[in-house]
């Protein structure tokens, strides 16, 4: 089973060393609405949101596909690595 929306935002994040408020400080969702992605309280993020917390986390290629998807509700595929 693939990661979720949350567990993808949350391994990026730690994987660029960014805090829930640096991530917030980067990208136009706060930091109540970073933690609540992260903690899956935020069922289906806004597309612009997510557009941004890709460009922030400077995803593209697979890693970009993923979070799309998984902001979707789609399979993601396996964990990413740590």
């Amino acid at each position: 089973m693939g990661q979720s929306f949350a567990e993808i935002v949350r391994s990026m994040r730690e994987r660029m060393m960014l805090s829930q408020e640096e991530l917030a400080a980067r990208c136009a969702p706060s930091v109540s609405t970073v933690r609540g992605l992260e903690a899956g309280r935020v069922g289906r993020p806004r597309p612009a949101t997510v557009r941004q917390l890709a460009a922030v986390l400077n995803l593209s290629g697979a890693d970009r596909d993923r979070l799309l998807a998984a902001a979707r509700g789609e399979p993601s595929g396996p964990p990413l690595p740590a």
